[in-house]
């Protein structure tokens, strides 16, 4: 899709474009069993970066989003298996920082920007948008931390 949009492009003349592909938080980070995903996210990701660089001169700017957990079907089919949605809610709350999960609404807003001409100068990023989770080091531990204090 990404070729055909390129192409598409090139051929409508100097004015460039925008593309915006979907990858994951897969491609910060892995999870057991997840192989195939993960290495297909991170070539979304690799594929965006080299379009981008190959295209910059025809001012076609190619970027991709990778979001964490979204208010899905694939998200509420995880809640259904888990053996207490309750104890599944609580799980994720704890290891996202912003305490929920992302609505696919605010994906479409952050892909809008992207698409838009007030993002002139991205081109060749990978966009997180996971609610912190990437960011921290470390799953939470189910107590209290102590601050880490410098001497």
């Amino acid at each position: 899709m990404t070729q055909l949009a390129c192409r598409q492009m090139l051929r409508q003349g100097p004015g460039g474009g925008s593309i915006v592909n979907i990858s994951s938080v897969h491609s910060y980070a892995a999870l057991p069993g997840a192989g195939p995903y993960d290495a297909a996210k991170w070539g979304v990701v690799g594929m965006s970066k080299s379009i981008a660089v190959e295209l910059a001169p025809q001012h076609i700017r190619v970027n991709a989003i990778s979001p964490g957990l979204v208010n899905t079907q694939i998200w509420q089919e995880a809640l259904d298996a888990a053996p207490s949605h309750e104890a599944a809610l609580a799980h994720w709350k704890a290891n996202i920082p912003i305490e929920r999960v992302i609505e696919p609404d605010e994906i479409g807003e952050l892909a809008a920007f992207l698409l838009s001409d007030r993002s002139q100068a991205i081109t060749g990023s990978n966009l997180v948008i996971d609610g912190g989770m990437t960011s921290q080091l470390v799953s939470k531990e189910p107590y209290p931390s102590k601050p880490i204090e410098g001497k």
